[in-house]
Order: structure tokens, then C-alpha cells, then sequence
């Protein structure tokens, strides 16, 4: 005999499909689904799936007797980066403490993040790569009168993504002056540039002795080698030829280059970045660091400057860095995924994207500046569809930066700022579960999605009228831990804090609470969950994809050319 589950936000039925692979039959499912797609996806594979529609129109005392309820209780998308003082960061990875850049461009500290699923909206800019947001978050604005740099900006204040496009400028914050990072010679700060764009470093051991030789490499055309020597002469550099048309420079690390380039730009060709440390550097080294990369990777043409990279965090210190030293506001464009060659000796070609950054020197009246910022224009606003989002709260300033553009935070679940999540529309929070049903029965109407957990309370009350026994499952992102505290009182467990990397190759941290596996323990006999941390299995994204796909699971040839004619978009 089987078990009866009742599914809530259930998805692609992913509560049914963990069932099976734990041997555990399943007599009656019912699922609460909204997304068309999803559901109809789930009655594919799952016919006998009952569907109830929304949450909140779930009755749960008309279903009977239940033995298990699951659910999931659902701003930016996933691989949006966000600078802080230890570089970019995407969305999804920032934690309590980082330290982020505010619209008084100034550090402040995240004190909360968290997620949801929502509508999302591509933004872009004159200036940035596509921002992916939902339609309500804010950005720091100024509105236009007139066209061109020559129209006037009204005050800042913050504007809904939805309302931004042809009538407001967004902003970019200008870095301060720092004169502390590195203690370096301009040929250095020149090498690690040039470092950035195409070098590599090694460490070789010849002849099979115990002594490592750590290196530096760059690669030099010929033609171009009485531009590059006269930027090295004081360094400690062995010179070769590598073909018939390039050079190798390679530094030993006498004037510890290995140690500066790594730790401050990276070690592949694909996981390089600018450092705190390069930003923070008296002017004539930053100059100095941007000419070495523009030696390889720029195309200069009178006082018009273009150049190129695959890495998204090495574009957006680029932008930053060209406004600080040319005091000038470069633009960044996506230009989708392509195949390029990499150094990765196990695939010589990666799918990998295309970013352009562009300015034109001492042309500072293109944009609108002022003190600390420069302003400019949306140039296009549209749907991308239904996702994860996510979002931080920062102390005191309530604001980061966000693609090098400040925005305003507006999490869900947060300990400072808005709380929209769990609130009213008229900003009322709530905090237990008798306030929720009274708002709701007075006809307030709730922002966000976070108040579905008061849902998922409600039908779990109205199961247990039934089965006081009922067993109940319920994942969500991590929180802080004030709302953390809120839900552990309101279901009487602590949660279980568990990152799907440690089972899989997706690096998801959730929070779960269940009284499917308890104990108890400490004087009181406090019941708490039993649940152990899973082992790592070490699984990697290479390790669950296939090595032959049945030909039904492919894109059509002409669906492929028009993703490739128009860009494949990033999440970011």
C-alpha cells in the first residue's frame, strides 16, 4: 500500500520523482502548480498527477487524509556580478559580511540576502552588459529633460527598472583616489597587464630534480617586440624565439612577478580578474597596468580605443578602471557565447563569452558627470521569462552595485530595508502566522512571494485536523537569521542547512525543515532533526553529462541559427 502526498509549488513534480528513486510508492499525488509549462510536463511523464492550481486556493480539509506534505516557498538573476572589496561576485554567492560598494560609493557590509522565483526583464544601458532584474527593482536615477549629453538630469532618486528606459540615466560610481595598494615599478604594473590579456605562469621541474623554476610567460609577435622590450628592460626577463612569428618572454620570479600576477589577475584563461590591490594603486601604476593590456588585447585608432576579453569580471574591472584613469566612461557589450581557443589542454576550444569595452580618450562630454558618478541612458527594456532571482540588504546605505550600476536592495526576506516579503503592500510585517490569516481575512493584499510560507502553514494546519501524524517537508533559501528564527518558531524544528553541491553538480544552499528523521535531546528533550550532512561525492558537471544524446533532445538546425545570428544570452 501507498502513501497519499500533497506537493506544494511542486514544479516539474521533483517530490514524486525523489519518492521513486527511494523505493517509496505513492498511491495518490496531489499537486499545487501554477506554471503552465511545468505542469504540463509533469502530466506527461506523471498522468495520474491531481492538479489543484494555486496555493492559496488549496482547500486542504476537502482532500482527506494526507501522509506527507511537501513544498518549496519561493530582484536579480543568477550570475549577476556584484562588486565587492574582494572583486566581483555573482548574486547567487554573496554572503553575510561581504563588503559592497553603495550609492554613496562607499563599503558597507551585507547584512541579509535571499531568493525567489519571478518574472524577470532584460535592462541595458548605454554603458553596462544587459542587467536581468525584475520589473520593481530600483536603481539610482536621474530623470532626462532633453536628449544627448546636452539634456538637463533632474535630483537622484530611486526608479523601478520598468520606468527607466528613454527617460531616466542610471549610474556608475566614480573609484576614489587610493595611493596604497601596490608597491610595484610601472614596468611591472605594465608586465601584469599585459599578464592579463595572454600571459600564463608555470612551474617547471627539470631534469626530474626536487627544485621548482616558477615562471612567467608572455607571448610576443616579432613585429611587435621593439614595442614591448623598452616597458622591461629593468626587469629579469630571458627572451626566444617561440615560431617563425612570435616571441617568448618568460620572468623568473626574481621581482616576485608569479606571485603578483596570480594574486592579483588570476591563473587561467578563464578565471582571471583585476584585484582591490590594482584599483587601489597610485595613478601612474593603474596607467601603466591598463597600457599593458591595451599592448595586446586594444585596438587604438586616433583617440578611439576598443579591446576584448572572455572574462566577465575582467570587462567590468576594465570599465572601471578605464573611468578611473582616463576619467572617461567606456561601454561594455555582450556579444553572446562563442567557441574559443583556450589553453585547457583536455579541450583546446570552449564555449566561452564575448565581451567588447570601448571609449574614445579625453571625450568626457558623451556622458553626463558629476562629483563622484557618471550618468547614462537605458536603451532597452524587455521580458526574458520566469527564474530564480536574488537579492542582498546592506547596512546603513541599503544600495550596491550591481554590472558597475547602482541599485537599490529590496529583499524579500530582510533584516534591514524594506522586508517587502513578508508584508503587506501598505508595509506591514508580519511575524506569525494568527497575524497573516487576520491580514488576509481584512483583505490586505501581499507584496512579493515570501508570504506563501504562511500558505504553506495553513494547509499543514488543515492536514493535521486530519493526520496529526502528517509528516511535512519544507526547503527554502538561506535567510537571514532573524527570519531564519521566525520559521523555525513557526514550525517548532530548526532547519538543516545543506548545499546540494556536496550530492551534485549544482551549488545550491537551502535551508530544510522536516520531522520525517527527529530526535531528542538536552534536558528539556527539545525534538530537533536527525538529519546528517551528506558526504561529499565530489561530482563535477562533466561527471553527470552524457557522452551520446538521443537525436529528439537536440535543437533543430534552424532553431540554432537564430540563437547563434542573435547572441545566446548570459543569466547575467
Amino acid at each position: 500500500m501507498g502513501i497519499t502526498v500533497l506537493s506544494l509549488f511542486d514544479g516539474m513534480a521533483c517530490c514524486r520523482l525523489a519518492l521513486r528513486e527511494l523505493g517509496i510508492k505513492v498511491d495518490k499525488y496531489y499537486a499545487s502548480e501554477i506554471e503552465k509549462s511545468v505542469i504540463k510536463q509533469t502530466q506527461l511523464n506523471f498522468p495520474d498527477t491531481i492538479q489543484l492550481g494555486s496555493v492559496t486556493e488549496v482547500d486542504a480539509r476537502k482532500l482527506g487524509h494526507v501522509d506527507l506534505l511537501a513544498g518549496g516557498s519561493p530582484c536579480f538573476a543568477a550570475g549577476t556580478k556584484v562588486l565587492t572589496q574582494q572583486g566581483y561576485k555573482n548574486i547567487e554567492d554573496i554572503r553575510l559580511g561581504d563588503m559592497v560598494l553603495t550609492h554613496k560609493n562607499r563599503w558597507r557590509a551585507v547584512v541579509d540576502y535571499g531568493s525567489k522565483m519571478a518574472d524577470t526583464y532584460e535592462v541595458q544601458t548605454q554603458c553596462s552588459a544587459p542587467i536581468v532584474c525584475t520589473a520593481t527593482h530600483k536603481f539610482w536615477a536621474r530623470k532626462k529633460d532633453g536628449k544627448g549629453s546636452r539634456s538637463k538630469l533632474g535630483k537622484p532618486s530611486w526608479v523601478e527598472a520598468q520606468k527607466l528606459k528613454g527617460a531616466y540615466c542610471v549610474c556608475s560610481n566614480i573609484p576614489e583616489k587610493y595611493d596604497a595598494g601596490l608597491d610595484i615599478t610601472d614596468d611591472m604594473a605594465w608586465v601584469l597587464g599585459r599578464y592579463l590579456a595572454e600571459g600564463q605562469t608555470s612551474r617547471l621541474y627539470p631534469d626530474k630534480s626536487k627544485t621548482c623554476v616558477i615562471q612567467l610567460s608572455l607571448l610576443v609577435d616579432t613585429a611587435e617586440l621593439k614595442d614591448v622590450l623598452p616597458h622591461i628592460a629593468g626587469l629579469d626577463y630571458t627572451c626566444f624565439p617561440y615560431n617563425a612569428a612570435t616571441h617568448r618572454i618568460t620572468f623568473s620570479n626574481t621581482d616576485n612577478l608569479v606571485w603578483l600576477a596570480e594574486g592579483n589577475c588570476g591563473t587561467d584563461d578563464v578565471g582571471k580578474f583585476i584585484s582591490e590591490n590594482i584599483f587601489n594603486s597610485a595613478p601612474g601604476i593603474k596607467r601603466a597596468f591598463l597600457e599593458g593590456f591595451l599592448s595586446r588585447n586594444g585596438l587604438i585608432r586616433g583617440s578611439t580605443v576598443t579591446f576584448s576579453t572572455d572574462s566577465h569580471d575582467v570587462a567590468l574591472g576594465l570599465q572601471r578602471l578605464v573611468l578611473d584613469v582616463e576619467q572617461v566612461q567606456p561601454y561594455v557589450h555582450y556579444h553572446g557565447m562563442d567557441y574559443r581557443w583556450t589553453r585547457d589542454t583536455k579541450n583546446m576550444s570552449r564555449l566561452l563569452p564575448a565581451y567588447e569595452i570601448g571609449y574614445i580618450r579625453g571625450r568626457r562630454d558623451k556622458y553626463h558627470h558629476d562629483a563622484d558618478k557618471v550618468w547614462f541612458g537605458v536603451k532597452k527594456y524587455s521580458y526574458v521569462g520566469k527564474q530564480p532571482v536574488y537579492n542582498i540588504t546592506v547596512e546603513e546605505d541599503h544600495s550596491y552595485t550591481v554590472e558597475n550600476v547602482v541599485v537599490k536592495n529590496c529583499t524579500d526576506f530582510s533584516m534591514a530595508g524594506t522586508r517587502r516579503g513578508m508584508s503587506t503592500e501598505d508595509k506591514i510585517e508580519v511575524t506569525t502566522f494568527e497575524q497573516y490569516m487576520q491580514l488576509k481575512n481584512d483583505g490586505y493584499k501581499f507584496a512579493g512571494e515570501s508570504y506563501l510560507f504562511w500558505e504553506y502553514i495553513r494547509i499543514l494546519n488543515e492536514l493535521r485536523e486530519t493526520n496529526p501524524n502528517i509528516l511535512f517537508f519544507l526547503e527554502n533559501v538561506e535567510m537571514g537569521s532573524r527570519w531564519e528564527s521566525v520559521f523555525d518558531e513557526i514550525i517548532g524544528l530548526p532547519g538543516i542547512h545543506i548545499n546540494s553541491a556536496l550530492v551534485s553538480a549544482q551549488n545550491r544552499r537551502r535551508i530544510y525543515w522536516t520531522n520525517i528523521y527527529t530526535k531528542t535531546e538536552g534536558l528539556l528533550n527539545r525534538v530537533v532533526p536527525a538529519i546528517p550532512q551528506p558526504p561529499d561525492r565530489g561530482i563535477m558537471l562533466n561527471d553527470i553529462l552524457e557522452d551520446e544524446v538521443d537525436r529528439k533532445y537536440y535543437l533543430k538546425d534552424e532553431v540554432v541559427d537564430k540563437l547563434l545570428a542573435n547572441g545566446v544570452k548570459g543569466a547575467g
